[in-house]
């Protein structure tokens, strides 16, 4: 799991996130032990393990799960389902409600109601298919209605109610009035008194095509908040893919930082071989050298030649990883 997960899990912002009943889910201690569940870890090498970070909870009596994490001390809430796999979501304003649909979940649902065709107990859910649900609601329970969209609604809303009441009153009176009355703003009225009238069918085509351009601007809005929904996604599966890159590159750190601590306990392993005294002498020699948590082992031979030249020679060797050294040494 990434830190950014970590850290967004372990905010307040956490609660409430979704607005699914979560009746029967309230406290753990409510479930019997046999409806509790672990999830696979995230390790291609190790297929059949199960971790320690996540807990499924799952009532066959209301057909409803909720996956909870459970490390570090924290039990928190992530998300609920039902036995269809789907997870309701509220958008930041609660305007608009997004039903999740996930296939994983639902096979889980089978699984924990007993209703799978070999009758096993064996389920798909592991730790990266928790972590990608919770990413795509996290982010759609983000998404706020533009406010701009939204006045439009709901002048259009209006603007078709005042059409409705205008279109009943000509319903009501067209049996003993032939003539309706038009406002300078083009609105229809009472003919009684209107300085301009036109026949009642001639109204009512003006209201038809008054209302069927409204029709149009909805359509157009609607149109746009479908843009935005996709537009959602998009970004959903983007974040997906720089969460990916960055567990990726956090690995390699890992990797680097060992290796530099290997490499730091050959060198001092090195450093502590001797190089000959004795004048025509062979010398053998072993250290051993250490960095945080790594050590390593080198050994060395050396002859003096003279006086004033020798030479010596050192290999040293960490976790399968070796360096060598050779050195003359001249004096006058």
């Amino acid at each position: 799991m990434s830190k950014k997960f970590t850290k967004t899990l372990l905010s307040s912002s956490l609660v409430g996130l979704l607005v699914v009943s979560a009746e029967g889910f309230a406290q753990v201690s409510v479930y019997p032990k046999d409806s509790q569940y672990s999830v696979l870890v995230d390790d291609e090498n190790k297929p059949n393990e199960f971790g320690s970070k996540f807990k499924v909870y799952y009532s066959k009596s209301s057909h409803r799960g909720v996956v909870r994490y459970v490390q570090n001390g924290q039990d928190n809430v992530l998300f609920h389902f039902g036995n269809d796999g789907n997870i309701f979501v509220l958008s930041k304003d609660g305007q608009i409600g997004y039903t999740v649909h996930e296939p994983v979940l639902k096979d889980f649902a089978r699984m924990a109601e007993g209703l799978k065709s070999d009758g096993s107990k064996n389920h798909k859910l592991d730790e990266a298919e928790v972590q990608r649900i919770y990413d795509k609601i996290y982010n759609m329970s983000n998404t706020v209605v533009n406010p701009a969209l939204k006045n439009q609604v709901g002048e259009l809303s209006g603007r078709v109610d005042k059409i409705d009441l205008a279109a009943g009153a000509i319903a009501t009176d067209v049996a003993s009035k032939t003539t309706v009355g038009v406002n300078s703003d083009g609105t229809l009225t009472s003919a009684d008194g209107a300085t301009k009238t036109i026949a009642v069918n001639d109204g009512l085509v003006a209201l038809s095509g008054r209302t069927d351009r409204i029709d149009a601007a909805v359509g157009s809005v609607d149109r746009r908040v479908t843009k935005n929904t996709q537009a959602i996604q998009s970004n959903t599966r983007q974040l997906q893919e720089h969460n990916a890159r960055l567990n990726s590159q956090q690995r390699q750190i890992r990797e680097n930082h060992e290796e530099m601590k290997r490499a730091a306990a050959q060198s001092a392993a090195l450093a502590g071989l001797f190089q000959p005294y004795s004048v025509g002498k062979f010398n053998a020699t072993a250290a051993l050298g250490g960095y945080s948590d790594k050590q390593a082992v080198a050994v060395g031979v050396g002859y003096r030649f003279n006086e004033q030249t020798a030479a010596k020679a050192g290999v040293a060797a960490s976790d399968g990883d070796v360096s060598y050294n050779v050195g003359v040494n001249f004096e006058f």
